[in-house]
């Protein structure tokens, strides 16, 4: 029964819908080796293109903007703001330390 549902529907797909229609060459088995042949020389390859490195300042932007870094400043701020500036001062650092290593690990990959 199921067989005949996807003949029909096919059959339907095919008959009724004109994204199907839009390639002459068009069959369920694919391109004939000519039809193939001629892509490849009309088009060329199909290879996939490569990744655009990200910019320098994004890179920074993503490794600043995380949800240790951003918990640690706030933590931070409440420290300055009830002048406990020692911790103040650790925390700044850390969330330095770990902006500079998440970013020289995303340049360096």
């Amino acid at each position: 029964m199921s067989i005949i549902l996807a003949v029909l529907f096919y059959l339907y797909l095919h008959l009724h819908s004109p994204l199907l229609r839009l390639e002459p060459g068009w069959s369920p088995r694919g391109l004939s080796e000519e039809q193939a042949s001629l892509i490849l020389k009309t088009h060329g390859p199909n290879t996939p293109v490569a990744e655009r490195p990200l910019a320098a300042l994004r890179m920074l932007w993503g490794a600043i903007i995380n949800p240790f870094n951003i918990l640690l400043t706030i933590l931070a701020i409440i420290s300055a703001a009830t002048q406990q500036i020692p911790t103040f001062v650790v925390m700044m650092a850390m969330v330095l330390a770990s902006t500079g290593l998440r970013f020289v690990d995303s340049v360096s990959v």
